[in-house]
């Protein structure tokens, strides 16, 4: 993106919406798109590798160029030879990230070329007798320019498998936990590269790569709600949902959420235990075509969805607040009717948390007496309040809710002096 847009973007890590920062990881790539609504090439930060004199690329009309119809510059890059100015401005970027204590999550490779620049098969086109001499070299290269920030994760690719069905990288990627030679290969080099053994994840497209390997340290889930609980067993390792699709407007499906069901996606997620990724794809005014639309998705810029507030206030409930349990501190349920799953609960000493995902009234049973009894209040995550509905006698086994609507959100709290205070908003 341009230097501009750099900025903006920093601008909006650390203030937000304007009301401060509101998230604390950041995906990003180190290689361009060619996708949808991104069809430029990168003028001002430059590519990671140098132009090789006298090729396409070094055409000043040609790589200042902007639009779907910018000629492909595949083999205009030395793989041997990295653009050290474009990557002193990404140290840069993570330097002034790290500032504002925020993660950035770096994806090492992805699909998104389609031959443009070359960077998505660097080791050829050819699934059969892909090479990958030059995938080494850069990650042997990122490794030691990159490591060493506190801040940095690794995302090894996005939407890993759809090199299946674009060749190159997808040899042997048939199914969840299946074979992925050529991936296996490359975590085994970046760990080589990284001596501080950072968070390291791969994010899925259609298949899941095997993530009981012991490079991974983390699930980096997109879709598969519904299976997550039976993810984090299986796995035994911590879950993001990296791309719960985002709030927009926009023609394709995964960018049509409304700015509730993209706030909702967090408290979603908490109830199964895992941690949750925004984005958003709202389309701009005035626009003249698709490639000028500023998306937050893919270019950064500013903010500009109703969601972020509202997920700002759920960070602001649990960071500082130590009666809200930390992950890992807490056990998670689907509570049952006859009908089938009617919501389900994060639980700990003194603290339920529930996401009803049924209207109705329904008997939810407590997991501990509490001495001075139970509080029990509505969480209402688009007016950003917190509402009383009932105490609950302390020797009470269960108590009877009314979901209006759902999703419908209930905090349950012990009644301990210690606790409420803690919790008083």
């Amino acid at each position: 993106m341009p230097r501009e847009m750099q900025e903006n973007t920093l601008k909006t890590l650390k203030q937000g919406q304007g009301n401060g920062q509101v998230f604390n990881k950041q995906r990003m790539t180190i290689f361009p798109k060619w996708y949808v609504y991104n069809h430029q090439n990168p003028v001002d930060a430059g590519a990671a590798y140098e132009i090789i004199p006298g090729s396409d690329a070094s055409n000043e009309s040609k790589w200042n160029c902007f639009g779907p119809q910018c000629p492909a510059l595949s083999g205009s890059f030395d793989l041997t030879r990295f653009n050290v100015s474009f990557w002193q401005n990404f140290e840069h970027l993570l330097w002034q990230m790290r500032e504002m204590g925020v993660i950035a999550d770096i994806i090492l490779f992805h699909p998104y070329d389609g031959g443009h620049w070359g960077f998505d098969c660097m080791g050829g086109r050819n699934q059969s007798e892909y090479n990958t001499t030059n995938d080494k070299f850069y990650l042997q290269y990122v490794g030691a320019r990159l490591s060493s920030f506190s801040n940095v994760w690794w995302s090894m690719a996005n939407e890993w498998d759809c090199w299946n069905s674009h060749s190159c990288k997808g040899q042997g990627v048939s199914r969840d936990n299946g074979p992925s030679p050529v991936w296996d290969e490359l975590f085994q080099e970046l760990v080589a590269a990284d001596p501080y053994r950072r968070m390291t994840g791969i994010h899925n497209g259609r298949y899941l790569y095997n993530h009981s390997q012991p490079w991974i340290t983390h699930v980096s889930l997109q879709g598969r709600e519904s299976e997550t609980p039976q993810l984090r067993a299986f796995y035994g390792k911590p879950v993001i949902w990296d791309e719960v699709q985002y709030e927009g407007d926009i023609k394709d499906s995964w960018g049509r959420l409304s700015g509730e069901q993209m706030a909702d996606r967090f408290w979603w997620g908490s109830a199964l235990g895992v941690y949750v990724g925004h984005s958003e794809t709202v389309l701009h005014p005035d626009m003249p075509d698709d490639d000028h639309q500023p998306l937050w998705w893919a270019k950064g810029g500013t903010l500009i969805g109703h969601s972020p507030q509202r997920i700002q206030w759920f960070r602001s409930l649990w960071e500082g607040n130590s009666s809200r349990p930390s992950f890992g501190a807490q056990t998670y349920s689907a509570l049952n009717s006859s009908g089938g799953t009617f919501a389900y609960q994060m639980s700990s000493n003194g603290y339920v948390f529930l996401r009803f995902v049924q209207a109705g009234l329904w008997k939810v049973p407590l997991p501990t007496t509490a001495p001075k009894g139970w509080s029990v209040r509505e969480l209402d995550y688009w007016n950003m309040t917190v509402i009383a509905v009932k105490d609950v006698a302390p020797t009470a086994q269960f108590v009877m809710l009314q979901a209006s609507s759902a999703p419908y959100h209930v905090e349950i709290v012990s009644k301990s002096p210690t606790i409420l205070e803690q919790l008083l908003v």
